[in-house]
C-alpha cells in the first residue's frame, strides 16, 4: 500500500517561491503551474479515474452558492479577526472554522 503525502507535495519550496505556509491566492493568478504538481486525487493507474468530473462538479456547485446568496461575516466580526491558518497532514482543515452567513437573493 502507497499514500501519496498530497500536503507535503502542495508546500514543497521547490514550487512554491514563498512560504506554503501563508495564505496567499494571489499566487497561482498568473503562475505556470502543472496542474498535477497539485495532486488531491492521487496519481499514476491508481488515480482517481474521474477527477476533471470531481473538480467540474466542485466548481459548479461554487458557483452556485456565490450565484445565489451574499455572504456576510457573523454579526460582530471584522475580515481582520480571520484566522486563514491551516493545520493537518494528510487532510488539510482550516485550524479555525469559517463561519459565514447567507443571504439569499431576492430575484
Amino acid at each position: 500500500r502507497m499514500l501519496i503525502n498530497a500536503w507535503g507535495i502542495g508546500r514543497d519550496p521547490k514550487v512554491w517561491t514563498e512560504t506554503a505556509s501563508v495564505f496567499n491566492p494571489e499566487r497561482l493568478e498568473n503562475a505556470e503551474l502543472d496542474r498535477s504538481e497539485m495532486i488531491p486525487f492521487g496519481g499514476g493507474r491508481r488515480a482517481c479515474p474521474a477527477s476533471s468530473v470531481a473538480t467540474q462538479v466542485v466548481e459548479y456547485t461554487i458557483a452556485n452558492l456565490f450565484y445565489s446568496f451574499d455572504w456576510q461575516l457573523p454579526s460582530g466580526m471584522k475580515n481582520e479577526e480571520l484566522d486563514m491558518e491551516e493545520v493537518g497532514s494528510l487532510i488539510v482543515v482550516r485550524k479555525t472554522p469559517l463561519c459565514l452567513v447567507p443571504i439569499k437573493h431576492d430575484w
